[in-house]
């Protein structure tokens, strides 16, 4: 098995697992869960993320709607190589792949290539001859990466 596909499939199976912890509610950023902790953090200037991105997102919930207004599946719901029809596909297929290193947006090839401008880590920008997708689409995009690019959310999963 070639080395990328021995990552991809470590990546997915991490990202299924997470850390072990049973998935719990938390509260938003900014509010003290209901035991008085800190915040989760991740969006918001203290979590070090945009203010106006919520925190806690999920693939169903959050990503696949961008996916879906971004006119990605036009080409990745078969076409091409990297298929995004499915959590499991957006995190670990394409010639490239790993796209998505959950937990770190910036090292991730995928926020690489949608990102406005370069460099780009291979080919151009996606979608082509555009700039990019929309920002705000970015930074969610950025956001659920930087919380562990999860199926559904776990708290903690990148501490």
């Amino acid at each position: 098995m070639a080395r990328r596909q021995v990552v991809a499939a470590l990546l997915a199976s991490a990202a299924l697992i997470g850390c072990g912890e049973a998935a719990e509610e938390a509260p938003l950023a900014g509010e003290a869960d209901a035991g008085g902790g800190e915040d989760v953090g991740g969006g918001g200037e203290d979590g070090g993320g945009d203010p106006a991105v919520p925190t806690m997102l999920g693939f169903e919930a959050d990503i696949r709607p961008l996916i879906e207004r971004s006119g990605c599946l036009g080409c990745h719901g078969g076409i091409a190589s990297y298929y995004m029809g499915s959590y499991l596909d957006v995190i670990s297929t394409g010639v490239h792949a790993p796209l998505i290193i959950p937990c770190d947006p910036d090292g991730s090839p995928l926020v690489q290539k949608v990102r406005p401008a370069g460099p780009y880590p291979f080919g151009g920008v996606m979608p082509p001859n555009s700039a990019g997708i929309a920002p705000e689409d970015l930074a969610i995009l950025r956001q659920w990466i930087a919380e562990g690019a999860q199926e559904v959310y776990t708290p903690g999963f990148c501490e």
